[in-house]
């Protein structure tokens, strides 16, 4: 298996896509929530969105922890519990593997609110674990598991099925 890079994007040489034929067909701004702690892996992942979707707005949060509070926050707003306007994002990509809070402990925040099931979730993970996840968070709306490296092509095909490309 050959691996593609260059300065706008990684593909996978088994995938049938071509890349530069690809046209932007999106005029939405959609708010994208990146919750990654890895800088390399953040970088990769943000540009690749960026290509797709250059329009969006990116969040990037960089543990556990403050994605938790974050979407405590987000939950409070939409709830009506808080009167502080907080952006809700329309997709969210999950590292699982992170400090102070790992991916599993943040899904756990989001199981605990019903607003935030109705959020698309995108695992990202060096290790993939969805069996896991899917048995043990049904009521989150977790919509792909992309092993990392995080290629152009998956994030695509998460964002036409969260209906944001």
């Amino acid at each position: 298996m050959s691996i593609i890079k260059s300065e706008k994007f990684m593909i996978n040489h088994q995938m049938d896509i071509d890349m530069a034929s690809i046209q932007i067909t999106n005029n939405n701004n959609y708010q994208i929530l990146l919750i990654e702690d890895s800088a390399f892996d953040s970088i990769i992942i943000e540009q690749n969105l960026l290509d797709l979707t250059a329009d969006n707005e990116i969040e990037k949060i960089f543990n556990g922890a403050t994605a938790a509070h974050h979407l405590i926050d987000v939950n409070n707003y939409l709830t009506g519990n808080s009167d502080d306007y907080i952006k809700c994002p329309n997709i969210i990509f999950l590292d699982l593997d992170m400090p102070k809070l790992n991916g599993f402990e943040v899904l756990s925040v989001i199981e605990l609110s019903p607003e935030l099931w109705k959020i698309p979730i995108v695992i990202t993970s060096g290790v993939c674990q969805d069996n896991y996840v899917q048995q043990n968070y049904h009521n989150i709306n977790i919509i792909d598991f992309i092993q990392k490296p995080c290629y152009q092509v998956d994030l695509m095909k998460a964002l036409k099925q969260a209906g944001l490309y």
